[in-house]
């Protein structure tokens, strides 16, 4: 399949080049149907892969084209370049592109730079750039709303939400769907406009806001033209079945929110929306205490989240090669661009010194003159200085009493906030520390059996006491002065409260009662820490060692 594809290329830079050859006298108008049988090619077809002639059509646009040749020639080249997956070329195309518009004239060709500018703003999302997205977002809807383009202008302005989203601005998402989607209406675009306001339903359940979510999930679902006549989704919108189970969980619809999740589960592609349907179950099933079936889906959702990791390493190693890479074009161009130049550059500098030469005597002569201007501003300077320095020596001896109160007050308060700020960084501390206390191997391996009510062995305890040992030593130190004065029972009751695991989870992996795990606590909270108090203070007390 590679060869006969290499095989087409060469065939069409050939072919292109007999043309030319053979057609000298009309070879401008050539070239112009050229390109627009290519930009007719880019509106058919899904990928666009005719990069050897577009090279050829740039080349020449460059040297012989208006503007707006410039503009669409380096854009279809950059589409080829896209569809290969070669970002940085891509990029370096866009760009141009971008740069060979002419906006000051009447004719330029707005419509096709605001498609160029999007398409750039997707290059930008692709490499998780929000800022430069948004930056070519603003810019395809201007240009589109100049070239009187609605659609295109509305299609861009949509991306918008999907920015704030991933910015996690719910607030911005909300407005920005509900504010494009009455575009959409007011100019007839219905479809567009159901479709908009069905994307902000997750938001809309955050904020429970459920009847607003109720109302613009069902317009998506029976306006966006997603849905088949049997109810169920088109291929390739499979994810939007856990925003329905994600409302009928909230509202506390439990066998429809289970319904969804699971279409998710069996229909949705890839792990991300295996993950999210997992989740979903997970949760279904804690809501109708069903714990066999709570652990079967968290597990699988746990297990997903890695997959997940791993492959959310792998995008982000891509993203970071391809800016390497467009670092590198940019780079190699730019010494290209240089080299090219270097004789220009070379006259530039001779006439430079012609003119430095014809202007040197002028400096000479006015140098003097300027050296005795110089010396009488410095002289006023120094007296104006003098003059002010002295009133406000004599302003500090008249409020020397009130400036040392007031600056007693303010170290007063630096001490205060300096205090203030180390116990923040305390606290940041220990955040840190518990939270990779939870990364570790000993404690996932807790937590897991946490979940199916296993009882940890005496290896896994200890493991686990190492790393506590190491990440919590103040608390580790502290337990280890009043291990004899508890039960083992209880010293196990102390680690597990300072991991956040519930009563009831601890109390099935020690195996005893619910009732003996609170009263223990209670116990401990006058043993351990001399107070009388309800076993939630002594959870308190326990989880702010360090």
């Amino acid at each position: 399949m590679n060869k006969l594809r290499i095989t087409k290329g060469i065939i069409s830079v050939v072919f292109s080049v007999l043309f030319l050859s053979c057609t000298k006298g009309s070879s401008h108008l050539s070239m112009q149907t050229m390109l627009k049988q290519a930009r007719n090619d880019h509106a058919v077809q899904d990928t666009f892969q005719q990069d050897s002639l577009m090279n050829i059509l740039t080349a020449y646009f460059d040297k012989h084209g208006t503007a707006n040749e410039k503009l669409l020639s380096h854009y279809l080249l950059g589409r080829c370049y896209a569809c290969r997956n070669k970002v940085p070329e891509a990029m370096a195309c866009y760009m141009k592109a971008i740069s060979s518009a002419d906006t000051t004239r009447s004719d330029c060709d707005y419509a096709q730079l605001a498609r160029v500018c999007i398409q750039t703003a997707m290059l930008f999302h692709y490499q998780n750039l929000m800022a430069e997205r948004l930056h070519y977002i603003d810019m395809s809807v201007y240009y589109a709303l100049k070239a009187g383009d609605t659609i295109c202008a509305l299609t861009s302005l949509e991306q918008k939400a999907d920015v704030y989203a991933r910015r996690n601005m719910i607030d911005s998402v909300i407005f920005f769907s509900e504010y494009v989607a009455a575009l959409y209406q007011k100019h007839g675009y219905l479809v567009n406009s159901a479709i908009a306001l069905g994307c902000c339903v997750e938001e809309l359940v955050g904020k429970k806001d459920y009847k607003r979510a109720k109302s613009y999930m069902d317009l998506y679902m029976s306006k966006s033209g997603r849905f088949e006549t049997n109810g169920n989704i088109k291929k390739g919108y499979e994810s939007y079945y856990h925003t329905i189970g994600t409302y009928y969980l909230a509202v506390n619809k439990l066998d429809s929110a289970e319904f969804y999740f699971r279409k998710e589960l069996d229909h949705g592609q890839g792990f991300y929306n295996q993950n999210a349907a997992a989740k979903g179950l997970a949760l279904v099933y804690q809501q109708k205490h069903l714990p066999d079936s709570t652990a079967k889906y968290a597990l699988y959702s746990y297990d997903m989240n890695d997959s997940a990791y791993a492959h959310m390493a792998t995008n982000e190693a891509k993203q970071i090669e391809s800016s390497y890479n467009y670092s590198r074009y940019q780079e190699q161009a730019m010494k290209e661009q240089q080299h090219a130049e270097q004789m220009k550059y070379r006259l530039i500098i001779s006439m430079a010194m012609i003119v430095v030469l014809v202007l040197l005597l002028y400096v000479v002569i006015n140098t003097f003159k300027n050296h005795q201007e110089q010396l009488l501003n410095q002289q006023k300077e120094a007296y104006l200085t003098l003059t002010n320095t002295r009133v406000e020596l004599n302003e500090l001896r008249l409020h020397q009493q009130e400036n040392e109160s007031l600056i007693l007050q303010k170290e007063r308060i630096i001490a205060e906030r300096e205090n203030e700020i180390n116990q923040y960084k305390k606290v940041d501390m220990q955040k840190a520390a518990i939270r990779l206390l939870h990364d570790t191997k000993a404690c996932k391996e807790l937590l897991k059996l946490a979940i199916v009510g296993k009882q940890p062995c005496e290896m896994q305890w200890q493991a686990l006491l190492q790393q506590i040992n190491h990440l919590l030593p103040n608390f580790s130190q502290f337990m280890l002065s009043h291990q004899a004065d508890l039960t083992p029972v209880k010293y196990h009751i102390c680690l597990l409260t300072r991991l956040s695991i519930n009563p009831s989870m601890i109390a099935s992996m020690l195996d005893v009662s619910g009732a003996y795990v609170s009263k223990a606590r209670k116990e401990m909270l006058r043993d351990l820490f001399g107070k009388e108090g309800s076993s939630k203070e002594f959870d308190l007390e326990i989880r702010k060692m360090f």
